[in-house]
């Protein structure tokens, strides 16, 4: 086996230009990898927008939602006081038909924590790292307001029946959860409204997408009135609803519908 030796340099030329060939490999090498790594941050970044934009129609289908049923859910919790106005001079609260319980939104975007454990938010655009990360808040301070409306509105179901004594107490205790409703009603409005213009300013939908969306949330409101029926008003939906949804025969595994609103039957691309 022959075994060829380094060939010394012949001066300071020779060097230079071998010491040129390998830092312009050097270079290079750097380039095609900084290349590969921005294609690669720019695919994830595409995939997330498409994943963005459906969060962003169902934030806008349930802001719609939010917006349309406000004035009925504050209507049923001004009758509500009503009824413990009567109390507080008879000692004995009105026969009351119903108390339903809202539709809980889907408050949420669910490609966040892709974007952040994946580390796809840091190669986006400083604005719109923003404009997400305030979009993210809103939706968890929703979510909370939800959770809690929905607790509220379970304490207010003891109202329903056909009329009993109730006591001081009691009365003074249910004012202050409709009081709590009622500023937890206008908080989850505002923040359904300030989400609105969030999305719309991410540029991820166009005018036309987010309006389709959002009058989404409108027709399924309109279609399923709810509570926006009297609580005097006679009522198949004892309890809201909830005692028929209880006792539901079960279903076959994947034939629970999920929530779409605002995003007209399409799927994640």
């Amino acid at each position: 086996m022959d075994l060829h030796k380094p060939k010394p340099w012949h001066g300071v030329r020779e060097f230079l230009k071998e010491y040129l060939i390998i830092v312009v490999g050097v270079l290079t090498a750097l380039a095609a990898e900084a290349v590969v790594e921005w294609a690669h941050w720019r695919h994830q970044a595409e995939l997330a927008h498409g994943a963005l934009a459906y969060d962003m129609k169902r934030v806008m289908g349930w802001s719609g939602w939010q917006d349309s049923r406000t004035p009925c859910m504050a209507q049923r919790l001004t009758e509500l006081e009503g009824a413990l106005d009567r109390a507080q001079s008879t000692g004995r609260l009105p026969p009351v038909a119903w108390v339903p319980f809202p539709q809980q939104g889907a408050w949420s975007l669910r490609a966040w924590s892709g974007l952040t454990y994946g580390q796809t938010l840091a190669h986006l655009a400083n604005r719109e790292q923003t404009q997400l990360a305030a979009l993210n808040s809103y939706m968890e301070h929703l979510r909370s307001d939800a959770d809690r409306q929905f607790q509220g509105w379970a304490v207010l179901q003891a109202l329903s029946g056909p009329g009993r004594r109730i006591g001081e107490q009691e009365i003074a205790s249910l004012r202050g959860v409709i009081a709590t409703q009622r500023a937890t009603l206008f908080v989850m409005r505002n923040g359904a409204r300030h989400s609105e213009t969030l999305v719309v300013q991410t540029g991820l939908l166009t005018r036309q997408e987010a309006e389709r969306a959002w009058r989404d949330g409108l027709d399924r409101a309109a279609a399923n009135p709810g509570i926006c029926r009297s609580i005097y008003a006679p009522s198949r939906e004892a309890g809201g609803g909830l005692a028929q949804a209880l006792a539901e025969s079960v279903t076959a595994p994947g034939s629970a519908a999920l929530d779409d609103t605002g995003t007209h039957g399409e799927s994640v691309r």
